[in-house]
C-alpha cells in the first residue's frame, strides 16, 4: 500500500485522463460538484448510497465522558452526527484480491 493519499487534484487528473476530451479545470468541477451531491445527499436523508463502491450513512455518535490522556481529568465529549462508510461487497473484493 501506498504512504501517498488520493487528492480531490488526482480524482481530477483520473477523470480528465479518463476522458480525454475535458480540461482539468472541467474535471477539478466534476468532482467538487460529485462530492457537493454526496454531500447534500447526507444533509438531506442521511445515506447516500453508490453502487459496487459503498455506502455513506449519518450516525449519532452518543455523549460519553472520557479521561484526559495527561491529567487522567474527566472529560466530557458531546453527541455528534458523524458519517459512516460501509464498503460494498465488490470493492471489498478488489481490495482483498491477491491477499
Amino acid at each position: 500500500m501506498s504512504s501517498r493519499t488520493f487528492t480531490k487534484k488526482d480524482a481530477a487528473r483520473a477523470l480528465r485522463e479518463a476522458h480525454g476530451g475535458i480540461s482539468l479545470d472541467e474535471a477539478k468541477e466534476l468532482v467538487e460538484a460529485i462530492l457537493e451531491a454526496i454531500e447534500e445527499g447526507l444533509v438531506r436523508d442521511g445515506e447516500v448510497k453508490i453502487r459496487g463502491f459503498g455506502s455513506f450513512e449519518v450516525k449519532l455518535r452518543e455523549a460519553r465522558v472520557s479521561k484526559h490522556p495527561r491529567t487522567g481529568a474527566d472529560v466530557h465529549i458531546p453527541e455528534a452526527q458523524v458519517v459512516r462508510f460501509r464498503q460494498s461487497k465488490m470493492l471489498f473484493a478488489k481490495m482483498n484480491k491477491g491477499l
